[in-house]
C-alpha cells in the first residue's frame, strides 16, 4: 500500500542513512523509493559492509536519488571502497543536480575522477575530499578548478593534496582545512612552500592545518597569509622539543597575522598529542594580536603563580579554552594570573571533564570559580566558566 502512495515522508528535507550492502537489492530499491523525495535538500549516506562486485545497492540509490531529489543542496557519501563502475556512475550523475552546493566524500583512495566530477558541479560552495592518497602526479587533479568554492577540506597525502591548492583554481575561497599525512614523503618542495600562492586570495580568512613536520621552520611559508582571521594549527614536529611550542614559533605566528581574531594551537583529543605553551608565549600574543577574542591552547599552568603581577594583559580576549592544561595546587594564584592575563574574559573552559583522568576537573572547576568571582567583582557582569564547552572550530567535522 505504501509503495502505491509513493513517498511516505513527502516533506522530509534532511536524511541521514546507513545502507547495509549485504541487504537484497530489491528491498533496498523499495526503501529508496519510499524515502527519497523531491523536497530533500540534504542527504548523508554511509555504506556498511563489503562492497559486492555488481554494486546493486549503490546503483539503486544513485538512480533513485537522481530521479527524485532535484532540489538536493548537500550530499555526503561515506564508504570504504568503490568499484570502477560505481565511480563512473556517480561521476556521471553528480553534476546533474542543479541546486547542489555542498559535497562530502569519504572514500579510501578517493578517485581523481570523482574529484573531477565534483568540480563540474555548477553551484558548488563547500567540499570535503577524503582520502586523497595518490602519490604520483595526477593530470586530472592538476586540471580541476573550483571557481565558486568558498570552503574546502582536504584529507590525504601532502603530494596528493598539493595540486588542488593553487590560487587561480579556488579564486573565491574563504576557508581552508587541511588534514595531511605523509611525513615520509621525500618532497623537493614542501607543501607549505606551495601555499604561498594562496596569499593572492582576497577572501581567505579561515585556515586549519593538521600535519606532521620535520621542523618548526617548515611552517614559515604559511605566515605569508596575512589576511587570516581564524587560525588552527595542529602541528606534530618530529625533531626538537617534543610537546612544547617554541617561543620563536609562537612569536612568528603572533607577528604574522595582524587580523587574527580566533587562534587554536592544538585540538580536542589525547592530551599527549597537544604541544603546550609557556607563559612567555602568551605575552607574545598580547603584544602582537590586538584583535584576538578567542584562544584555545594547552598551557603549562604549573608554577604559574610565580608570575603573579608580572604578566602582559590581553584585553581583547573574551573566551579561552585551556584544553589539556595542567595546574598545581596554587589555585588562588593561578586564578589571579588568569584574571591578569585576560581582564575582559567572559568564558573559560578546559577539556578535563571529558577525559578518563577526571582528577584535574575539580581543580579547574575551583580555579574557574575564582576567576568568575573576580570578574563579577571587577565588572559586575555575569560570565560563563566551565570545563566542558569547546568551539566547533577545533574539530574537523
Amino acid at each position: 500500500a505504501s509503495s502505491k502512495q509513493g513517498n511516505i515522508l513527502p516533506n522530509l528535507h534532511k536524511l541521514s542513512l546507513d545502507i547495509a550492502l549485504s541487504a537484497p537489492s530489491r528491498q533496498l530499491a523499495q526503501v529508496f523509493k519510499l524515502i527519497l523525495c523531491p523536497n530533500l535538500s540534504s542527504v548523508a549516506c554511509r555504506y556498511i559492509g563489503q562492497l559486492p562486485k555488481e554494486d546493486e545497492a549503490m546503483s539503486q540509490f544513485i538512480d533513485t536519488l537522481r530521479s527524485s531529489s532535484e532540489h538536493l543542496e548537500a550530499l555526503c557519501w561515506r564508504i570504504e571502497e568503490m568499484s570502477v563502475w560505481a565511480i563512473s556512475h556517480l561521476s556521471a550523475v553528480l553534476p546533474s543536480f542543479p541546486e547542489l552546493r555542498s559535497v562530502e566524500f569519504s572514500v579510501n583512495d578517493l578517485a581523481p575522477a570523482l574529484v573531477q566530477a565534483v568540480a563540474r558541479v555548477q553551484k558548488l560552495e563547500r567540499v570535503q575530499l577524503a582520502f586523497l592518497n595518490d602519490r604520483k602526479s595526477n593530470p586530472i587533479l592538476e586540471q580541476v578548478s573550483f571557481p565558486s568554492l568558498k570552503e574546502m577540506t582536504c584529507m590525504g597525502l601532502k603530494s596528493a593534496v598539493r595540486p588542488l591548492l593553487v590560487a587561480n583554481k579556488v579564486p573565491v575561497l574563504e576557508a581552508l582545512s587541511l588534514q595531511l599525512y605523509g611525513w615520509w614523503e621525500d618532497e623537493e618542495v614542501g607543501l607549505f612552500e606551495g601555499l604561498r600562492d594562496l596569499a593572492l586570495l582576497p577572501f581567505l580568512t579561515t585556515l586549519r592545518v593538521e600535519t606532521p613536520m620535520g621542523s618548526w621552520d617548515e611552517m614559515k611559508p604559511l605566515l605569508s597569509l596575512k589576511g587570516i582571521k581564524e587560525l588552527n594549527l595542529d602541528l606534530t614536529v618530529s625533531a626538537g622539543l617534543e610537546g612544547l611550542w617554541p617561543l620563536s614559533a609562537v612569536r612568528l605566528v603572533a607577528e604574522s597575522f595582524p587580523c587574527l581574531e580566533v587562534l587554536v594551537l592544538g585540538r580536542e583529543g589525547s592530551r599527549l598529542d597537544d604541544p603546550t605553551l609557556k607563559l612567555p608565549a602568551l605575552d607574545c600574543l598580547a603584544q602582537h594580536c590586538p584583535r584576538l577574542r578567542f584562544l584555545a591552547v594547552t598551557l603549562d599552568a604549573r608554577q604559574l603563580h610565580a608570575f603573579n603581577g608580572s604578566v602582559i594583559p590581553h584585553p581583547s580576549v573574551q573566551e579561552v579554552n585551556l584544553l589539556w592544561s595542567e595546574a598545581d595546587t596554587h589555585e588562588v594564584e593561578i586564578a589571579e594570573v588568569i584574571s591578569q592575563l585576560w581582564p575582559n574574559l567572559r568564558s573559560g573552559t578546559t577539556m578535563w571533564e571529558n577525559s578518563i583522568e577526571v582528577w584535574p576537573a575539580p581543580r579547574w572547576a575551583r580555579i574557574w570559580s575564582k576567576v568568575e568571582s573576580a570578574s563579577m567583582a571587577e565588572s559586575g557582569t555575569w560570565s560563563y566558566f566551565t570545563s566542558t564547552r569547546l568551539r566547533n572550530f577545533i574539530d574537523f567535522d
